[in-house]
């Protein structure tokens, strides 16, 4: 059985969606971490390339709030991150 690339980029950006949440699930990786986010983003977008190419809308909007959220949570992480260096440091 053969993939086309355009399948390929699908089951990446869903083994990537099902692998953060598998590791949050399990604690093997905080909700809240860097990691977490950043394999929610790169599921996200492949998911969006996916469903771009496949025409679908569904989840163009499904991929897109997916990047949003996982966006919003790494700046959200950084920026308490530099107000507690800022606390320690002064």
């Amino acid at each position: 059985m053969f993939f086309s690339t355009i399948e390929i980029i699908g089951i990446f950006g869903l083994i990537a969606l099902v692998i953060s949440f598998v590791l949050s699930a399990f604690k093997k990786i905080k909700s809240d971490s860097y990691e977490n986010y950043t394999i929610n983003l790169v599921g996200g977008i492949l998911i969006v390339i996916y469903s771009a190419l496949k025409a679908s809308f569904t989840f163009i909007l499904f991929g897109s709030v997916w990047i949003i959220a996982s966006f919003y949570g790494i700046l959200h992480k950084l920026k308490r991150e530099d107000k507690l260096f800022v606390r320690k440091h002064l």
